[in-house]
């Protein structure tokens, strides 16, 4: 196993542990993905981290979907 599948693992059981504790111990997590904002210091620029995680693409392309439009409704109208 290399260390990224291992890591992997220990997200989706971390992942699995907070469905749980958020939905009691017979949940299931299905579908999930992770994005993080990455800043590296003494750059300027932010980029984005994503991991496609698991389940199926359909569902995966609609967390992302969702929420996309979630973080668009909270950023719109906020000023620096």
């Amino acid at each position: 196993m290399s260390q990224e599948e291992e890591l992997r693992g220990k997200v989706e059981d971390a992942l699995s542990a907070l469905v749980q504790a958020g939905h009691g111990a017979q949940a299931l997590t299905g579908a999930w993905v992770v994005c993080a904002e990455v800043m590296v210091p003494g750059k300027e620029e932010v980029t984005v981290f994503m991991h496609d995680g698991g389940g199926s693409m359909l569902a995966r392309r609609g967390l992302i979907e969702s929420v996309r439009d979630q973080l668009a409704s909270w950023v719109e109208g906020y000023d620096d």
